[in-house]
């Protein structure tokens, strides 16, 4: 037999009562056969369609529970047509009649077989043939109406544009015109160009070159074939991000560093942490902010290492004599092996 627990709040007497215990504070009970709403324990007389609304029970084949006031309502009226819930005020809503935001009102007559009925608000209209607009209804045969700022405007001519309603130029199909970041400007993307970042909208230069084909904005500036935006600075040759020590940029051209720098010679200058750092030839690199030579020492967690030194998590070994395992510094030998976090012979 199940049994579980039906939680009241009066404090009785333990009892035995054939399979049946009352315990103090609980109730024991059968929930194959009984039901417990609110600490009251009903028959459920086998029905596995019976269900609680509030303290009270009730058949959901024929009836429904409304809340929050818990009433019970039944599903169909005198004529057999669907009864419904008016959510948060416990009212029941008759065939025919909608509830917006607790309001409850009749259908509008139906004009057309494809009418369909929704809430503006409190207010019913036809989704099919109207739009809304916080509250407001307008008729829209076409579903070309839009909503902005309390405002109707009509979509295949305007767009919304952070509150304004910004007309389309004849001269612009309007799937090719948008607004511009946040700002209440729009563009044609096909003849414009948006800088995101301050909403201000630019003439797209007529590029005949495959290069710089999303037409980026550097600072206010429309950027041209062969160039690129570092850190707000338009720069006329080809540029590649790099970190400390990155040979494979040398001899590229410009390079922008991520901390802000730009090195105009390869060769010559290397990105560190601080800025940029001359170097006497092409084997010198940045540790940290400290220059070394690739052909005599190593960079290991910024600090400089002799050559044949490698890094092992925070720790420094030399590969003739050590190995890394997972992250620990071990002997190495023909008989030393690592299976991390393991060393076996």
């Amino acid at each position: 037999m199940a049994i579980s627990r039906c939680f009241v709040i009066l404090v009785v007497i333990v009892l035995d009562i054939g399979s049946i215990a009352y315990v103090s504070g609980q109730v024991s009970y059968n929930y194959n056969t009984q039901i417990c709403c609110n600490g009251t324990v009903y028959t459920k007389n086998n029905s596995q369609t019976i269900n609680c609304c509030g303290n009270d029970i009730y058949d959901s084949r024929n009836y429904q529970c409304c809340s929050p006031q818990n009433t019970i309502v039944p599903l169909l009226d005198a004529k057999n047509n669907s009864l419904s819930c008016c959510n948060g005020t416990g009212q029941i809503v008759p065939y025919n009649y909608l509830c917006c935001n607790g309001i409850i009102s009749q259908q509008p007559q139906v004009v057309s077989s494809s009418d369909t009925f929704g809430c503006c608000n409190t207010v019913i209209y036809a989704t099919n043939r109207q739009a809304c607009c916080n509250g407001n209804v307008t008729d829209d045969p076409n579903q070309v109406m839009g909503c902005c700022n309390n405002v109707f405007f009509n979509t295949n001519n305007a767009i919304c544009c952070n509150t304004t309603i910004v007309p389309i130029p004849s001269s612009s199909a309007n799937y090719n015109y948008q607004c511009c970041g946040n700002s209440n400007n729009g563009y044609d993307q096909s003849k414009e160009i948006c800088d995101y970042t301050t909403g201000l909208v630019y003439p797209k230069p007529n590029y005949t070159s495959c290069q710089n084909q999303y037409n980026q904005v550097c600072n206010g500036k429309v950027l041209g074939p062969l160039q690129q935006c570092c850190n707000g600075i338009v720069l006329n040759t080809p540029i590649v991000w790099t970190t400390y020590g990155d040979v494979d940029h040398l001899g590229v051209g410009a390079i922008c560093c991520q901390n802000g720098g730009i090195i105009q010679d390869p060769i010559k200058e290397r990105c560190c942490n601080s800025g940029v750092i001359p170097v006497d030839n092409q084997y010198e690199f940045c540790c940290n902010d400290t220059i070394y030579d690739s052909r005599f020492n190593g960079c290991c967690n910024g600090n400089v290492v002799p050559q044949g030194s490698y890094c092992c998590g925070d720790q420094v070994y030399n590969s003739l004599n050590q190995q890394c395992c997972d992250n620990t510094v071990i002997s190495s030998g023909p008989n030393l092996g690592c299976c991390a976090p393991n060393i076996y012979f």
